[in-house]
């Protein structure tokens, strides 16, 4: 009430937090216009990087507020932060995002779903350390039960580190990565420095899509089965070692074509045999990388266990592709 005179108590009480959240978003702002426009605020336009900078600034007042909410215990806090997000998002795919092209379009993208698990991971945390409120009358203790082993199933960062976890993930991250590092490194290599036809180049990125993808339409479930019966540890070694057999004729088709070597006799052929060999590598070794979870996990960890898997999975997949438009065939090779 010493902050806001003239006003009964319950109602200052309940603007304290209101108004300081605004105070502190006109600060953010008002500083972030100085740094484009100097003292003058008023001055009329706003840049296309000064745009993209309000979002920046909106994705990072959500992680202020929620942490600050997180830290001092207030619902209300990490509401806003909820609204922030979820209009900063709304603003880089429908307005940013249309000014963007290529590789800033996709970064872009990137940046905001690493925001996104950093903010779910966060609040994650929240729930998990929070104390457990008693459960309403009106709701059954089973549901309640129930939603607190859900929340307790969140994915937890912190199995990343632990060696009965680790090594998994980043086997299976790196697989995915040179999986599709490899293949999008020989289709953009062939399609724009080798072919000159428009016919062939169609060819050659058919082919090449075909010769990853048909292994996984074929053998998929004899991966299964395999997953089933076989030692999930002694299949994970074999096909880790194949893997070393079939980039090196891969990689040779690839460092072949670059320097200009028997292109179509030897290079290609080779450049095939290593996509075929990786799309086979990937059909076999997906089925195990999810089986093998639960001997190492503990109960309530597989379901956060596999979320990561997922996660790294499309990560690497994403970072694969964007690499190989990006860094020289050779470095690719």
């Amino acid at each position: 009430a010493e902050r806001f005179p003239g006003l009964p108590a319950t109602i200052a009480a309940k603007l304290k937090q209101p108004v300081l959240m605004a105070m502190v978003a006109a600060f953010a702002l008002a500083s972030l216009r100085q740094a484009f426009h100097g003292c003058l605020l008023v001055t009329p336009g706003v840049s296309d990087a000064e745009d993209i900078a309000r979002s920046l600034l909106g994705i990072a007042l959500a992680i202020g507020f929620l942490l600050w909410g997180i830290r001092q215990r207030l619902h209300n806090w990490r509401i806003v932060s909820l609204v922030l997000m979820l209009a900063a998002v709304a603003k880089v795919f429908v307005l940013d995002a249309a000014g963007l092209e290529g590789l800033l379009r996709i970064a872009s993208f990137v940046a905001l779903g690493f925001s996104l698990i950093g903010i779910g991971w966060l609040y994650s945390r929240q729930l998990r350390n929070s104390p457990s409120y008693p459960a309403p009358n009106l709701i059954p203790v089973v549901a309640y039960s129930y939603c607190e082993r859900v929340s307790m199933s969140t994915p937890d960062l912190g199995l990343l580190v632990q060696r009965r976890f680790g090594p998994i993930f980043t086997v299976q991250f790196l697989g995915a990565f040179n999986d599709n590092l490899f293949k999008n490194a020989v289709v953009f290599f062939m399609v724009y420095t080798v072919y000159e036809s428009e016919k062939a180049e169609a060819i050659f990125s058919a082919l090449a899509s075909a010769a990853f993808i048909l292994p996984f339409i074929l053998f998929s479930a004899l991966a299964g089965q395999l997953a089933d019966m076989r030692d999930k540890a002694v299949l994970i070694r074999w096909i880790k070692t194949a893997e070393i057999g079939i980039m090196a004729v891969g990689g040779g088709g690839l460092v072949l074509a670059w320097q200009g070597i028997a292109v179509n006799l030897l290079a290609v052929p080779m450049m095939m045999l290593g996509l075929i060999g990786m799309g086979l590598h990937s059909t076999f070794f997906g089925p195990i990388k999810y089986a093998i979870l639960p001997q190492h996990l503990h109960e309530g960890e597989v379901l956060a266990g596999t979320g990561l898997v997922e996660a790294g999975t499309y990560i690497a997949i994403l970072a694969g592709t964007i690499l190989a438009g990006w860094i020289p065939v050779e470095v690719a090779a």
